[in-house]
């Protein structure tokens, strides 16, 4: 809610403002206490200092006779909201079963404390924004290190559908904190957090066009042709470009990605007219991979501060 307030001058070279008296109450500050004041052009965010504790927000949820999917996905978006307890109205058995394997799977730092009528999910311990960037760059890291492993696995004709599947489970923990940093500390600016934002949930959708190539072509043993895994290792090395350009803020390989993009789907076009039966599944996949790859470029073009 917008509220204007008078500016007071005090002395010589200060000028004082009043708080709201209801976010005073709130935040239980007192006189002597102390706010962070962060400037970003014309705005000023007065916040809590984050080494304060603060007060446990929570949501009740009704989930019904929700699936699975439903399920996760009512969890994830409350865990991503900063919530740091989930309460979930009367979950019959089977619910409860999946709240267990997706709070071990996708909330991290969070645990069940308790399991009657009503679950109740509630942070224990999490990183801070502090460690945001580290996370990212592990994030950055299994994409790129699984999707070379999946194509020495393709050329050697061997899968290991177990390893990949416990690391889809560590990226999706991941990425889930990463986006709940976001949206709780603002990583990156009330500019900028929205691309954040936006890359972290890209690299979740990259990392699972690669799982679930993965896993129909190890669940059909598939043999992947050579042109499939040509196209594959295209696709691999246009991320590695993606990754060299975002933490390197390179105009020129961003706008390359764009470049690869329209000539790896040429290639995609033929194949699909060339190659039938399930290994279009894997090609589709694939196209997945470039897409959301040069759909990156364009953030990070957003993170650029151009000159005026």
């Amino acid at each position: 809610m917008d509220m204007r307030r008078r500016i007071i001058k005090q002395g010589n070279n200060s000028y004082t403002l009043t708080l709201p008296i209801n976010w005073i109450r709130e935040e239980k500050l007192d006189q002597g206490g102390e706010v962070e004041v962060e400037q970003e052009d014309s705005h000023l965010a007065i916040s809590i200092p984050k080494d304060l504790r603060r007060r446990e927000s929570a949501i009740t949820l009704e989930i019904k006779d929700y699936n699975e999917r439903t399920v996760r996905n009512i969890l994830n978006q409350a865990y991503r909201k900063g919530y740091d307890k989930i309460i979930i109205n009367n979950p019959n058995e089977k619910q409860f079963e999946d709240i267990r394997e997706i709070t071990r799977n996708t909330l991290l730092g969070f645990e069940i404390i308790r399991e009657e009528k009503n679950c109740v999910v509630q942070k224990i311990a999490e990183p801070t924004g502090e460690n945001f960037d580290a996370i990212l760059r592990k994030i950055f890291f299994y994409i790129a290190d699984d999707s070379q492993e999946i194509m020495q696995e393709f050329q050697n004709k061997k899968y290991d559908l177990k390893k990949r599947v416990y690391n889809k489970n560590i990226v999706d923990n991941y990425t889930n904190l990463c986006r709940r940093l976001v949206i709780k500390e603002r990583i990156g600016g009330s500019k900028n957090s929205y691309f954040m934002f936006e890359i972290v949930s890209r690299l979740s959708l990259i990392y699972h066009a690669y799982y679930y190539m993965y896993k129909y072509a190890s669940e059909k043993k598939l043999s992947p042709s050579k042109e499939t895994l040509k196209i594959l290792s295209e696709a691999n090395e246009m991320f590695g470009i993606f990754h060299e350009a975002f933490y390197s803020k390179d105009l020129d390989k961003a706008h390359k990605l764009g470049v690869i993009k329209d000539k790896l789907y040429q290639e995609l076009y033929t194949l699909f007219g060339k190659i039938k039966g399930p290994e279009n599944v894997m090609l589709y996949h694939i196209g997945e991979i470039i897409r959301l790859t040069h759909m990156q470029s364009t953030n990070i073009f957003g993170l650029i501060e151009f000159k005026s």
